[in-house]
């Protein structure tokens, strides 16, 4: 049976007092602090005498080696396209444009020292701690090194991973499980090239999944199971001492990459580049001098490059990349990249002109003009709309 009971009764039970809760707590609870970065060295990646390499059992493509788009297999690398590089075929080719051409327009170091400090000076000085790890120090002929950076690619619709010694390229958030835990762990940790664009670091339906992750790895992945790489271990009898094989398998990553279209023709805006260490990206910085824009091209992927015009490629070589000193390799691949264009006459406007494949430049073609296209049709409707908007209502 239900005891009626008096309000004042009723607030004296759920300790209110004029309506308001009474709290016995005197101090204010203080927000936890956040948590700085702390490396931790993983014990498999630091301690062993071997490594053996095995393809992932449930690749569809475990057979093919990765390659940007091309005709057939056979398109360069960024590894190899370094090895074609040839500094006396360099020099022979600036001395031929200066004979031919005259002197290139160039930025004056004076000049490029006192505007870049406008155009850069958003990006953040900070720089990620490398990992010193045996696995990316040892074996540089089966590892890309440490994570750099990484990022979801709206336009080629994949999620590109920046190594030390390359890009990987992930079609799907899943399928970076199939990562040593080591670098799923550091993936979680490492921001994203997102950070200064006020954009999400995933997709949006891969939001939850990715909130998912990163719980797991604070808690050493308890179900949500990246590669925990196998150890063969074998005892020398004598000696007594551990030989460890590390056996780990190749991560479920795109082979057959297409190159990003880049914009044509920027050189008329081209106010310098300089390597941004914190999104490990190459940063161009342009200036429309008609309506006083300032804008960024940022080039993740060196082999990007190779999409520029000719004369974009020119205004790159003769202007070199700017960087801080102990950037001065990651930086080097870009300009590197460059002057091998430069010197075979590698560009968006024509076929290569080496041993390797012609290169199927329409593709691009449309996929830019296909791009510009949409934006004015989303730039119509968004006109449209703004007009129906000012409109009057009918009156009868």
């Amino acid at each position: 049976m239900d005891v009626p009971r008096s309000r004042a009764e009723m607030l004296e039970e759920l300790r209110l007092e004029d309506g308001k809760f009474k709290f016995d707590i005197e101090d204010e609870i203080t927000s936890s602090p956040e948590k700085e970065f702390e490396f931790k060295y993983a014990h498999e990646a630091d301690n062993f005498n071997d490594v053996i390499v095995e393809d992932c059992s449930d690749s569809s493509e475990e057979d093919m080696v990765f390659h940007y788009f091309g005709v057939d297999d056979t398109f360069p690398t960024l590894a190899e396209m370094f090895k074609e590089q040839n500094e006396e075929e360099i020099r022979r080719k600036v001395v031929e444009k200066i004979t031919t051409e005259g002197i290139p327009q160039t930025i004056p170091r004076e000049i490029l020292a006192e505007e870049r400090k406008k155009w850069f000076k958003m990006m953040p000085k900070e720089r990620k701690y490398r990992r010193p790890l045996q696995y990316f120090t040892h074996n540089d002929d089966i590892s890309l090194g440490d994570i750099l950076s990484w990022g979801y690619l709206e336009d080629l619709q994949v999620y590109a991973i920046r190594w030390e010694q390359g890009v990987q390229y992930f079609e799907f958030l899943p399928d970076t499980k199939t990562l040593p835990w080591w670098d799923v762990e550091e993936l979680v940790h490492t921001k994203n090239i997102k950070q200064f664009y006020y954009g999400l670091d995933v997709k949006h339906h891969d939001q939850h999944l990715w909130d998912y992750i990163k719980l797991q790895a604070k808690e050493r992945f308890p179900d949500w199971k990246p590669q925990f790489p196998e150890q063969d271990i074998k005892i020398d009898p004598v000696t007594g001492e551990k030989d460890i094989t590390l056996i780990i398998k190749l991560p479920r990553c795109l082979k057959n990459m297409s190159l990003r279209v880049m914009e044509q023709d920027f050189y008329e805006d081209f106010q310098g580049w300089m390597y941004n260490q914190s999104t490990a990206e190459a940063v161009i910085s342009l200036f429309d001098k008609k309506t006083g824009e300032l804008r960024r091209i940022s080039v993740l992927d060196p082999m990007w490059l190779v999409n520029c015009s000719k004369k974009d490629i020119d205004f790159l070589f003769y202007n070199k990349i700017v960087y801080e000193k102990p950037d001065k390799v990651q930086a080097q691949r870009y300009q590197k990249l460059v002057n091998l264009c430069y010197a075979k006459d590698i560009n968006f406007g024509r076929y290569w002109k080496s041993k390797w494949i012609d290169m199927e430049i329409d593709e691009f073609l449309k996929k830019y003009k296909r791009s510009q296209r949409f934006k004015e049709i989303v730039d119509k409707v968004a006109k449209l709309g703004r007009y129906k908007l000012m409109r009057p209502p009918p009156t009868d």
